[in-house]
């Protein structure tokens, strides 16, 4: 007896066969690296880094996203270097080269000038120099891998020379005044040391303090006497905390690629741990009161929020910052004898752009410019004249990598408007763990 065997239709055959084409590694590759983000499942289990193959077959299971990658799961490598396209600054690398971690061999540097690179430094990038690195990791440009910590001590001197009106000697902050008007000439000597905590949360949360120490001495030249044309010198200084900050900053997006500038935003915050402006000290000279003690602070907490953007373009990196900051308000009320009542200090739009120019990995030279605008503040609902501010500086820099984990940076600060320091002397060392 036979039994009647049914032959699939051609039909089936064909969807068999087209299944298993669709399916095979070689084609859900290409098409995970054309359009990632078709690929609703996965056919072949998880997939953590979204590109296409599945982590049991990944060998690259961490490559950033929008990347084209192979079989294996990594991205291209047109130079055969061992580098990836995307990370490779020498692009064009003879076959069987020796290579840098930026994927250049020792004739493409010699004829660029440059030396090799062999470790990365606290942020972690191969796209940049050590140097450029730490200099970015200060400006809050790049921010440092996950459990990475920085301690940065620094010492900066400012010299600040005007001619100013000053009222009855009370200054509120630097740009308040009240009182009797006279002309008067001021120079102020400020030394401030500081010590900047940072420390990254994850590879894209990082979270930094700064605390302040400052040394104060201002002297005052003002006319005294019954005709006005004796001149008198006051002198204050002192020595004390000022407000301290805290940050927190979040790598949004970008990956220092000039089609997309790596971009940050952050939030800090302002307290008043500094001596107040107010209820000062007074002693008397030639009938009218003056301060006979400095503040620290500016009395009010305050709150930040913006952004800083980093270019590369190789052997330079280009970064722009823009942010507000928030002054609150605060009922000061009677302090020593004054009654100041409701100060409503002036907020600030503050921007600024620079470049860090590479002469080698371990030195980058840089040149920015920061500008700060405060409008009026004021006091019992009432505008105070002239309590306005616009601050301007040019920054000229050098950073040296001293080591992977340690640099020194140093600036100097020249001020273009009235209200800007004359210059300011900046050094700071920050030290990786």
């Amino acid at each position: 007896m036979h039994h009647a065997h049914t032959a699939p239709s051609k039909t089936a055959l064909y969807l068999i066969l087209l299944s298993t084409f669709l399916l095979s590694p070689p084609v859900l590759a290409e098409a995970a690296g054309a359009a990632p983000n078709l690929l609703a499942f996965n056919f072949f289990g998880d997939d953590s880094d979204d590109d296409g193959i599945p982590d049991n077959r990944d060998i690259c299971p961490e490559t950033p996203a929008g990347l084209k990658v192979g079989e294996n799961g990594c991205p291209q490598d047109a130079d055969g270097d061992g580098i990836f396209d995307y990370l490779d600054r020498c692009p064009q690398t003879a076959a069987g080269s020796t290579v840098d971690v930026r994927g250049c061999s020792q004739p493409q540097l010699a004829q660029s000038n440059r030396k090799p690179e062999q470790k990365r430094g606290a942020g972690g990038s191969d796209k940049i120099t050590r140097s450029q690195e730490a200099l970015l990791i200060s400006e809050g440009g790049v921010l440092l891998p996950k459990g990475k910590l920085v301690i940065e001590p620094g010492l900066q001197y400012s010299y600040t020379s005007r001619t100013r009106i000053a009222i009855s000697g009370f200054t509120i902050f630097q740009s308040v005044v009240l009182g009797d008007i006279v002309s008067e000439d001021v120079e102020r000597h400020i030394i401030t040391g500081f010590l900047n905590l940072r420390y990254g949360l994850t590879s894209r949360l990082q979270i930094e303090t700064k605390i302040p120490y400052l040394y104060r001495h201002d002297e005052t030249t003002f006319a005294t006497g019954p005709s006005g044309n004796d001149l008198t010198q006051h002198s204050v200084d002192g020595i004390g905390i000022g407000d301290i900050e805290a940050s927190l900053l979040w790598h949004a997006f970008g990956d220092l690629d000039w089609w997309a500038p790596q971009t940050i935003f952050y939030l800090r915050a302002k307290s008043r741990t500094g001596k107040d402006p107010y209820g000062l000290n007074t002693i008397t000279i030639d009938g009218k009161e003056r301060t006979n003690e400095l503040p620290f602070g500016n009395g009010h907490y305050g709150l930040a929020v913006g952004t800083n953007c980093i270019v590369p373009t190789d052997p330079a990196v280009l970064y722009f910052n823009l942010g507000y900051y928030f002054n609150f308000k605060r009922n000061v009320g009677n302090e020593g004898g004054v009654d100041y009542g409701e100060i409503d200090p002036g907020d600030s739009v503050e921007f600024g752009l620079g470049m860090a120019y590479a002469l080698n990995d371990r030195l980058t030279t840089s040149l920015s410019f920061q500008q700060r605008f405060t409008f009026d503040s004021e006091q019992n609902g009432h505008t105070i004249m002239n309590s306005n501010a616009n601050v301007g500086t040019v920054y000229l820099g050098t950073t040296y990598s001293i080591s992977d984990s340690t640099a020194l940076t140093l600036s100097l600060g020249i001020g273009l408007t009235d209200d800007a320091p004359d210059f300011s002397i900046d050094a700071r060392l920050p030290i990786s763990f």
